[in-house]
């Protein structure tokens, strides 16, 4: 929600510093990558990533992400880089930064219709009587 707040009042980029050494050397930085790149992509805004001890990185608005700062060994945790890159700057914005959660409240709203539908249907059923009863024969 801060990162659609921002975007809604005017941010075209977003730079999201991070401290993740104390993650040492697990998936972790890359489940935070992955979080950021779904952000660049539901806000439709450029992110520039960076961390104290890896996965620095550019996204684009499409959530693509295109340089992660590397050692000269290739690693990308706890080493030493730098990245220059052009950052594309938004101008539009997504339906999702514009009603945030809406969409999925309405989602969860008209899954609730259902259950209450079938939950209550049983009982409307019964209520028919034997008069308008069909009877059903499963054969193998």
């Amino acid at each position: 929600d801060h990162f659609r707040e921002f975007v809604r009042r005017g941010a075209r980029i977003m730079i999201s510093a991070s401290n993740e050494a104390w993650f040492g050397e697990t998936a972790a930085p890359y489940q935070l990558l992955a979080m950021t790149v779904f952000r660049a992509a539901e806000n439709r805004v450029a992110v520039v990533r960076v961390t104290n001890t890896g996965l620095s990185s550019f996204i684009d608005p499409f959530g693509r992400i295109v340089d992660i700062v590397k050692g000269e060994d290739g690693r990308e945790l706890f080493v030493e880089g730098v990245s220059a890159q052009t950052v594309p700057v938004s101008s539009g914005m997504t339906v999702y930064a514009r009603y945030g959660d809406v969409f999925a409240l309405v989602l969860i709203g008209l899954c609730l219709l259902v259950l209450l539908y079938a939950w209550a249907r049983p009982y409307a059923v019964r209520s028919l009587g034997r008069d308008n009863a069909t009877e059903v024969v499963l054969c193998r």
